[in-house]
């Protein structure tokens, strides 16, 4: 089969090349054309734009090939569902009880906000943000500060200009005015740190609502909620969960499964047959019956009364899951991916990007580009030049691209973000790049 894909510049999908499993093949056959996949295209491509959107793993794409060749009375991603919570759960330090699946994190940070709203009516005070994050986080605030008429306003932690870095320049803002602390483990743009377990503390102590956007940190860099202790913590899957976009997996705390309201109301979250979540698939419920003076189960489906249908939520944070009918190809898919990410000593991953990336951090200083001061992770660098304009950035990387070298332009640096996968030369053929366009 022909690649879809002419232009050499541009990088081969793994679900459309020569190799591509048919579903004719075994389970052992796909795997072992799988297995060919990143070598092949790792020849052609150097992949640092991990921070925008992971390559799928081998296991990944077989998980997402195998769901394509299922009838519909053959799907039922319920185990998997539950699975994707377990391992999320053991990678940021709590109980899958307290895991909620969601289409994205602007979704969970709209539910966050959405329910903190109801909590700051008649509030004055701020709410905290750094400077250039992700707009995801920052749109729900908006609203808020908007339909207060401005009495809660956002209090925008400028860059630091500092070596201590983000930290030490959001505590000294925290106070007593701060009602809500909104930020990222590291930002997104250059993935200079910001220590949320110290902000968590300044949270505490001040009364303010702590929320976690995740997404460039969970899975690739020592995260703990335990540690963090926010009301809520979201990361979208496609980045360093290394799954296919769509969805967004979203802790909420376990003081608030009862207290806040989910973003979208639908059946899967009510508690239909003494705590089972409803799915007429199953048809799990064989008799007919009264849950409750509200609801009467018959044949596995929710018959209505007189008041409506059941009102009772599902005990944990699967109340907070979205509505509508799981993915039967993206839920595997992302199944498949966590098993992997799991087994991942993230500190020890930190320590080999460190390694990887030393000599892009030697070489930028000495060629005109700037690193920005305080603590840096190492799955993510930044570096901005100080003769370029924007417009010459994006010249720079399409450049790039052409000789199959991937990176990206954001907040004014180009952001080089290297996975586990990433090996010397591709680091080698990065700063050759660079080197080149300077001439």
């Amino acid at each position: 089969m022909q690649s879809v894909h002419s232009d050499p510049s541009t990088p081969t999908n793994f679900f459309y090349t020569r190799n591509t499993p048919t579903m004719g093949q075994d389970s052992d056959t796909q795997e072992a054309d799988l297995e060919k996949w990143p070598s092949e295209w790792h020849n052609d491509v150097v992949y640092l734009n991990n921070a925008g959107e992971a390559k799928l793993s081998p296991a990944v794409q077989a998980a997402g090939i195998a769901a394509l060749s299922r009838a519909p009375w053959e799907i039922d991603v319920g185990s998997d569902r539950q699975r994707i919570r377990e391992l999320f759960a053991t990678v940021i330090g709590t109980d899958a009880k307290n895991v909620a699946i969601v289409p994205s994190t602007a979704f969970a940070m709209t539910m966050a906000a959405r329910n903190i709203q109801r909590c700051l009516t008649g509030e004055v005070g701020r709410i905290l943000v750094l400077d250039d994050q992700m707009c995801s986080a920052i749109y729900p605030w908006q609203e808020i500060c908007s339909a207060s008429n401005y009495d809660i306003q956002l209090e925008i932690v400028p860059y630091p200009d500092h070596g201590r870095g983000w930290t030490e320049t959001v505590l000294k803002r925290m106070n007593d005015d701060i009602l809500v602390v909104c930020l990222p483990p590291l930002h997104w743009s250059d993935g200079a740190l910001v220590d949320l377990e110290a902000i968590g503390a300044a949270c505490r102590l001040h009364g303010s609502i702590f929320i976690v956007d995740a997404t460039q940190a969970v899975g690739i860099i020592p995260c703990d909620v335990s540690k963090y202790q926010p009301a809520l913590l979201a990361c979208s899957v496609h980045k360093w969960l290394r799954g296919p976009p769509g969805m967004s997996l979203v802790y909420v705390a376990p003081s608030l499964h009862d207290v806040w309201s989910p973003l979208d109301l639908h059946g899967r979250s009510r508690d239909f047959a003494a705590g089972k979540d409803w799915d007429a698939w199953r048809n799990d419920v064989r008799i007919l019956r009264t849950v409750t003076p509200t609801c009467t189960i018959h044949f596995g489906l929710p018959v209505m009364s007189p008041t409506g249908y059941e009102e009772k939520f599902v005990a944990d944070a699967r109340k907070f899951d979205s509505g509508g009918k799981a993915n039967p190809l993206l839920i595997p898919m992302l199944r498949a991916s966590l098993e992997e990410v799991a087994q991942i000593d993230t500190a020890d991953a930190q320590k080999k990007l460190r390694a990887l990336i030393a000599p892009l951090v030697e070489w930028a200083p000495k060629n005109d580009y700037i690193i920005s001061p305080g603590p840096h992770a190492s799955h993510m660098i930044g570096i901005r030049p100080t003769n370029r304009t924007t417009e010459e950035m994006l010249e720079m990387c399409n450049a790039l691209k052409r000789q199959g070298i991937y990176i990206a332009v954001r907040c004014g640096v180009f952001r080089i973000s290297p996975y586990l996968t990433n090996t010397d030369r591709d680091i080698e053929r990065l700063i050759q790049g660079l080197e080149e366009l300077r001439k």
